[in-house]
């Protein structure tokens, strides 16, 4: 006898009265469990929302919907005329939306993400009602929707400023309505239909292969008698998206045609098997192994609705390679509308483990689990979209505090970095546009490379250099020694990890007076400038002193000889140096304050005589004076 789960009764037949009462009991059930998975989610989601800065796509998201950091609010017209003029690759429905969403709740990383978060968590509760109606089967669906929770590829989205879940939320929503209209025919869903499939196709243009394919399955309809009940007002709302869309069907035409004279991926056969792997890859969370575990027993199951979802599958994964083909493109980030088709097949595969005495919360938290090793991991958000942003929004948080007008910014960017892609939010979260920066991309020469570092660093005094480690820094060690062979000195290393590299250099200057300290070292002011409640000192060093034996302080006194604010440091090695120290005055009263070096002995605090420029000893005398407000 067949089982419950593959039984050949039609899905509109009648359920006897206690059969219908244990579904029922059974959808509520799992209905309540959905609610902890969304809770989940929503706190791994806000964990992320504010964890990083904008980059550069998000940069554009913000720009296409007149954030406030632009412009005044766009209307709807401004907003698409932006599109047209500067950005046609995008279509308009999320800049419309995202336009919005920020009027009412602001612009900032966490509020503005939260959008994207929200339509994360509406895209598995509406995951999980459409698959419970297609398969007739809550537990399917619950594990589906857990499939898609837990994925590492719909988490990170769920924190991006972009569209992609919201796009996500309208492709599920479009299968759903039309699941409903196919089985119902009822007015209302006519109107869900057009209005979702319209939705999605101004998301996103990877819509289309997804409206192709529900196309298709509409029209086999017409080859079983049963089905063709209601068809063609269906075939009428089915219609009304695509002509919708007529207004911007010129615009994405030109663009495909771009696309294709500019040639931006190559796209080969083996290109096509790459996508397929990162989709697999990004959407497991790197476990390859055990989806393809989950598809083989959904496959093996023939669980009701599990055929039709690989049906599906098997139509839309080959009409997104054409699309990534016509558009060429091999971001696997195009793909989202694949995920839940993939969600419902490991979901039902899942089920089917569970049969054979696997807990299916024993799998669900297999599956969850390697997305919190691998969220973060740089790695795999090079998987996810190819290219991974310089931490540009921590870099600003620690320079802005040193950064003044004065001083030069060199962005040596590494390896695998698109250089318009970082100079843009580096602007954004900096506030300088004389942000120089320096890659091989588009030097393409070792001469060329080094004539552009000439030109950005020609005429600056100070400069900041900045480098993430994420990226392969092949020319880090060149631009190093061109620094000290342009006479420029390492003064300060802000901050050394390994997501980022901020150092401040100056040019030595040694004919500006000098205060010796013994017969050992001389030190003299390079620059001296009140910013962000700091007193930034840049000092030149001349040492012959012995290492590891000194320590170099520089001291603020007051009106009365009072010691107010100091920082110490180790004194360099012998040779030419420099330092940059940031005294503390944030509080102090108005006044005039005075600048006092001191070389000290640190194992035993004895310090080493001062004398002036004019041959003056005397422990009190200044480097220089300031004036606080």
């Amino acid at each position: 006898m067949p089982s419950a789960a593959n039984s050949t009764v039609p899905i509109y037949q009648s359920t006897q009265p206690s059969e219908g009462a244990a579904q029922i009991d059974m959808r509520w059930r799992t209905w309540i469990l959905v609610v902890p998975l969304l809770l989940a989610s929503m706190a791994l989601g806000i964990f992320q929302l504010d964890w990083d800065g904008f980059w550069y796509d998000e940069w554009w998201s913000l720009f296409n919907s007149g954030a406030s950091f632009f412009s005044e609010p766009l209307s709807p017209a401004g907003i698409w005329d932006r599109l047209v003029a500067s950005d046609p690759w995008q279509t308009p429905g999320y800049p419309l939306l995202l336009s919005a969403w920020g009027n009412l709740v602001g612009w900032s990383e966490f509020a503005a993400r939260m959008s994207s978060l929200l339509a994360s968590l509406l895209s598995v509760a509406l995951l999980y009602r459409f698959a419970r109606a297609l398969t007739r089967d809550s537990v399917v669906a619950l594990c589906a929707a857990g499939v898609m929770a837990g994925s590492t590829w719909t988490i990170y989205f769920s924190h991006e400023l972009r569209v992609y879940a919201v796009y996500l939320l309208f492709c599920i929503l479009f299968l759903y309505s039309y699941l409903l209209l196919a089985r119902h025919r009822q007015p209302g869903q006519h109107f869900l239909l057009a209005i979702s499939g319209t939705l999605m196709l101004y998301m996103h243009p990877f819509g289309w292969p997804l409206y192709g394919t529900v196309g298709l399955w509409h029209l086999s309809r017409l080859l079983r008698p049963t089905s063709r009940r209601g068809w063609w007002s269906a075939s009428v709302a089915l219609a009304i998206p695509a002509i919708l869309f007529l207004p911007w069907l010129t615009i994405l035409l030109g663009m495909v045609g771009e696309a294709q004279r500019i040639e931006r991926a190559t796209i080969t056969p083996m290109v096509f098997v790459d996508i397929i792997q990162r989709i697999l890859y990004a959407f497991s969370s790197g476990s390859i192994m055990f989806l393809t575990l989950l598809g083989v027993y959904s496959a093996i199951g023939r669980r009701r609705g599990t055929l039709t979802v690989w049906a599906l599958l098997g139509v839309l994964l080959p009409a997104t390679l054409v699309a990534y083909g016509l558009t060429r493109l091999n971001e696997p980030r195009y793909a989202f509308a694949i995920l839940p088709l993939l969600a419902l097949i490991a979901g039902s595969g899942m089920v089917e483990l569970h049969r054979r005495r696997i807990p299916a919360a024993l799998l669900l938290a297999l599956w969850m689990l390697p997305a919190l090793f691998v969220l973060r991991d740089p790695e795999m958000g090079k998987v996810l979209q190819n290219t991974y942003p310089q931490p540009s929004r921590d870099m600003a948080r620690q320079l802005l505090p040193y950064l003044t007008p004065d001083a030069g910014l060199l962005n040596y960017a590494g390896w695998a970095l698109k250089p318009e892609q970082q100079e843009t939010i580096m602007v954004h979260y900096l506030g300088r546009t004389d942000i120089a920066t320096l890659e091989m991309e588009t030097s393409v020469t070792q001469d060329t490379f080094i004539a552009r570092f000439d030109a950005a660093v020609a005429d600056e005094q100070r400069l900041w250099l900045l480098y993430s480690p994420l990226f392969e820094g092949r020319e880090y060690a060149l631009v190093q020694y061109l620094l000290r062979d342009r006479g420029f000195a390492l003064c300060r290393e802000l901050v050394r990890d390994e997501t980022m590299e901020i150092s401040a250099y100056a040019r030595l200057d040694t004919d500006v007076p000098h205060m010796r300290f013994g017969d050992v070292t001389s030190v003299y002011l390079t620059q001296m400038v009140q910013h962000d409640d700091k007193l930034l000192v840049w000092i030149g060093i001349q040492s012959n002193a012995p290492a590891d034996t000194y320590s170099l302080g520089v001291h603020l006194l007051n009106a009365g000889s009072t010691l107010v604010a100091q920082e110490d440091v180790g004194l360099p090695a012998p040779g030419e140096s420099c330092r940059l120290f940031a005294l503390p005055i944030g509080g102090l009263a108005p006044g005039d304050y005075t600048v006092n070096p001191v070389i000290y002995d640190w194992r035993n605090g004895a310090r080493l005589p001062r004398t002036d420029a004019e041959g003056t000893h005397d422990d009190l005398l200044p480097l220089a004076t300031v004036r606080i407000d």
